[in-house]
């Protein structure tokens, strides 16, 4: 057995239990200080990067956010959008996922409104790491 008596076992799982209860504990602790201080909120929650908008890939997020080509070119492919020309601007949001906007729908109405940085200033920022 891998225990030499029942007394090893049982400390084992204290300590395990105790670990778990630890994790629990800061996990709510979290939580707690970002719904009642902004600031905190700051440093626990995402936000949404744009990493694609107009035909034209945004390097600098990309890198930031450690996302390829191929995975943007991929979400795409998934909104059965035959090639980039057709969509006009993709997201990472704050869960992980990609949301593609539409040529179509983007003209309609504008839901990359809560992605922070303007289009002049990302292809500001794009053109100085590219140069």
């Amino acid at each position: 057995m891998f225990f030499d008596s029942w007394q090893g076992l049982v400390r084992v799982a204290v300590v395990g239990i105790l670990a778990f209860a630890v994790l629990i504990y800061l996990q709510y602790a979290v939580t707690w200080l970002s719904v009642r201080f902004s600031k905190f909120q700051h440093f626990t929650k995402a936000e949404p990067a744009l990493l694609f908008h107009k035909g034209q890939f945004l390097y600098k997020a990309m890198k930031k956010e450690r996302v390829t080509e191929e995975e943007i070119t991929a979400a795409v492919r998934e909104q059965k959008i035959p090639s980039l020309e057709g969509a006009e601007a993709v997201v990472l949001e704050t869960d992980g996922t990609f949301s593609v906007v539409r040529r179509s729908e983007a003209e309609a109405s504008s839901s990359l409104s809560y992605v922070k940085k303007t289009e002049k200033e990302l292809l500001a920022t794009e053109q100085g790491v590219s140069s």
